[in-house]
């Protein structure tokens, strides 16, 4: 009887070839259904030109909000102080007309603090449920905590939005987009409110602060996802590119998220924010992106 013997190379060249033909397929199928995505989205667009991205304007806090503010603010004093100081902290870096979300919120917000053996079930550190309106914590670091109450800070359940990330439905095909740029924007204020350094996505934090400077003012960015408003961050890339390359670009965005590791494809999308962003924008301020689009990214411990 013949015996066919795997040398250890064999063994590890079938084993690698596997996994590259595994990532190839998700990869694959990822782009298919963000590609649907997309052309659901482009077509609401040309039925509804005038009316699915309107500009939205924020309204000054009347006194009913602003008595229920201070309730709110007072409760949290006396009940929670690491709520109560992110609160706080929020205050001093952004207006009170976008902390609506937080307040109406954090009111009903469910907190739970697993145990380690639940972790394991779990490849996150804590996970905040926008339909639920619940955070659930399996490692209790500072990071981890703010990270999820800016998620709740900016979610609108009646919009069907958290920050930037969005879904629904035309004509009977669902639709999903933003996911990967509300992580990105809000690893950017974790670590420029808080002064946490721990990245858990250096590349939609690149992607994100990259999208940031396409905006004239950058505070208009924070006040978008604070008020949970992917339609005014569309329109303010419309400034620079049309509404189709808009989407195309958010919708990459959610594919580098899912898919961290196709280097390829994120400098693919690098190029095309620099070639996207020159169109507007003059030579010396489209160098300055550039060089910033392709700094290195260093990985934090």
């Amino acid at each position: 009887m013949k015996e066919w013997l795997i040398s250890g190379d064999i063994l590890a060249y079938v084993f690698v070839g596997g996994v590259v033909y595994y990532q190839h397929t998700c990869r694959k199928k990822t782009k298919l259904v963000l590609k649907k995505y997309e052309e659901t989205l482009n077509e609401a667009v040309k039925e509804n030109q005038n009316t699915l991205f309107v500009k939205e304007k924020y309204a000054v806090l009347n006194k009913e909000e602003q008595e229920i503010f201070k309730r709110v603010e007072n409760k949290l004093k006396q009940s929670n102080e690491a709520i109560y100081e992110f609160y706080r902290e929020l205050t001093r870096h952004t207006s009170p007309e976008n902390l609506r979300n937080f307040v109406s919120n954090i009111q009903f917000a469910t907190l739970d603090i697993n145990d380690s053996k639940k972790k394991k079930k779990c490849v996150f550190q804590s996970f905040y449920d926008q339909t639920k309106n619940k955070i659930t914590i399996y490692t209790q670091l500072p990071e981890t905590l703010t990270h999820d109450l800016l998620h709740l800070s900016s979610n609108n359940q009646h919009a069907k939005t958290n920050g930037f990330h969005t879904y629904g439905t035309f004509k009977k095909d669902s639709y999903e987009i933003g996911n990967g740029l509300d992580e990105g924007y809000t690893e950017i204020l974790n670590q420029r409110y808080f002064q946490q350094v721990a990245i858990n996505s250096p590349k939609l934090v690149r992607l994100s602060s990259l999208i940031e400077k396409f905006y004239q003012n950058p505070k208009d960015m924070e006040t978008d996802y604070f008020n949970a408003c992917l339609e005014n961050l569309i329109l303010e890339l419309t400034k620079s590119m049309d509404i189709k390359d808009a989407i195309n670009i958010v919708l990459k965005i959610d594919y580098v998220a899912i898919h961290p590791n196709d280097h390829i494809f994120y400098h693919k999308l690098i190029n095309k924010l620099i070639e996207l962003y020159r169109q507007s924008h003059k030579r010396q301020e489209t160098k300055e992106f550039a060089k910033e689009a392709k700094k290195q990214i260093v990985k934090q411990k």
